[in-house]
């Protein structure tokens, strides 16, 4: 019988995944990320990090650009080679940045009589 590639951990969790009836799509994405994570090859971004409003605008200038000339976020998207969710989330940095501050009210003291 030939040897399998893949451990038998991984086959049980295919298998199980597949009773499950999960999504093919998502199913055959997980398992590619758990065996490039096991290879080292997929790390993405570390858990705890965050990107401030300004890195993010800083970093998708010629997006904000773009935005200013009214051009589609598909266009935007399409021409710098990223998703329309990182146009979308550009958009909400801009509106939050031109977005009024609220004026905070402390209560007065009264004054003793």
């Amino acid at each position: 019988m030939k040897k399998s590639k893949f451990p038998e951990s991984q086959i049980v969790y295919a298998v199980r995944q597949s009773e499950i009836s999960t999504r093919e799509e998502e199913f055959f994405c997980q398992m590619g990320i758990s065996e490039a994570k096991k290879r080292g090859i997929y790390k993405g971004r570390e858990k705890g990090t965050v990107e401030t409003n300004e890195y993010v605008l800083e970093s998708y200038s010629n997006v904000v650009r773009y935005l200013r000339m009214n051009k589609s976020l598909r266009d935007i998207a399409s021409r710098y080679e990223i998703s329309l969710g990182t146009v979308q989330k550009v958009i909400r940095m801009i509106a939050y940045f031109l977005a009024p501050k609220p004026i905070s009210v402390l209560p007065q003291k009264k004054k003793p009589r």
